[in-house]
């Protein structure tokens, strides 16, 4: 009669199927029916392996006794996430709303960065140390420290100076502000310095009064008009009978001059210096202190003797 073959255990052959991006040194490998197996863990830039499955999606063990048969299996990850650090000095989002310091990314995936906005500034870009960097692509970077820092150029303002001082004039009517900037120096003005004192610039339909700024901070072109106050002298006096109450006046100003009264003296005029200052009229040219010049009177005096007496 016939007598029956023990073929013995069954070998298997089980075939791997992962991207071109994973590492895994065999991808062909048999396995004894009933024996012990070890399924490989592969590598993946930016993923987690997260196990083999069958082509009708079935996880299979990692480890245990085989019993499949032949079997082809498809390697699974799970895209790592990361974080995103970002500084934007002093920039928001468009609506004014805080810039988010972390931002969230998945390997494989795109991603974009929202523009931020800053006062003053225009954005010009992002930078990873000193390399650019993109605010659009596809997150390539196994790494949860990096770090970008956005890129601004401040802006330039055109500043217009007028005045409202007829016998003023604006020697640049026009410079360039640029936002932030220090040692702004405003627009030189040729005015009587001796008649007036520029006390500030005023924002053109505005009551605001601008002195020197240590950082421009005005983020629009903007009319400056130059404000100024009569400079107030004062006219002294010395030498004079009693107390005599000052003068004041800006330059150019005619002022009477006093005309106290001093027994047996006539004021005859004033003193500045050297210079005879004539009584009446005086301009005021600055401050200044007169001083009183007395002469004595001179009287007839008329000797009468009588009828009997003689004069000698």
């Amino acid at each position: 009669g016939l007598v029956a073959c023990d073929e013995g255990p069954k070998t298997y052959t089980i075939k791997l199927i992962v991207d071109e991006d994973v590492v895994l040194e065999n991808t062909n490998f048999k396995v004894t029916e009933g024996k012990e197996y070890e399924l490989p863990t592969p590598s993946r830039v930016g993923y987690t392996f997260n196990g083999w499955y069958d082509e009708e999606e079935n996880k299979i063990d990692m480890q245990g006794v085989w019993t499949y048969g032949n079997i082809k299996l498809i390697a699974s990850f799970d895209a790592k996430q990361y974080n995103l650090n970002v500084a934007v000095d002093g920039g928001t989002l468009e609506d004014g709303s805080s810039y988010p310091s972390i931002i969230p990314v998945t390997f494989g995936s795109t991603y974009s960065l929202p523009q931020p906005v800053r006062k003053g500034y225009t954005f010009s870009g992002w930078k990873k140390g000193t390399s650019d960097f993109s605010a659009t692509g596809t997150w390539q970077t196994d790494s949860n420290t990096v770090s970008i820092t956005a890129q601004w150029s401040a802006n330039t303002y055109k500043v217009k100076f007028e005045t409202e001082l007829t016998d003023a004039v604006i020697k640049t009517p026009e410079l360039d502000f640029v936002y932030d900037s220090k040692d702004n120096k405003f627009a030189d003005v040729e005015y009587d310095n001796e008649k007036y004192r520029l006390k500030g610039w005023k924002i053109k339909g505005t009551d605001t009064i601008l002195q020197i700024m240590p950082k421009w901070k005005y983020d629009e072109e903007i009319t400056l008009v130059a404000q100024f106050e009569e400079i107030i002298y004062t006219v002294s006096f010395d030498n004079m009978q009693g107390e005599q109450l000052p003068l004041k006046g800006s330059k150019g100003t005619v002022v009477k001059l006093p005309t106290p009264t001093k027994t047996g003296y006539t004021l005859t005029g004033f003193k500045n210096g050297e210079d005879i200052v004539p009584l009446g009229d005086y301009t005021i040219t600055g401050n200044v202190t007169l001083v009183g010049v007395w002469a004595p009177k001179t009287f007839n005096i008329t000797l009468d003797a009588g009828d009997k007496g003689t004069v000698a």
